[in-house]
């Protein structure tokens, strides 16, 4: 799911929303709201390094042999 280009870019728009929800809306719900998707947007980023590090490493050890 997260090989698809729109991963690439999708979490950088969801971290401004849910900054622009923090900041501009005074209400509890819109601040657990942003905080929701600035965290799940930083997990989206944090898997998709992860899988690029991983496919870099097997890349490395195969032509290492």
């Amino acid at each position: 799911m997260f090989s698809k280009p729109i991963f690439e870019t999708l979490p950088i728009a969801l971290i401004a929303a849910g900054i622009l929800l923090v900041t501009f809306i005074h209400h509890p719900l819109s601040a657990f709201t942003g905080l929701v998707l600035v965290l799940g947007s930083c997990y989206m980023i944090y898997r998709r390094v992860n899988e690029i590090s991983l496919s870099n490493d097997e890349q490395d050890l195969t032509s290492a042999i």
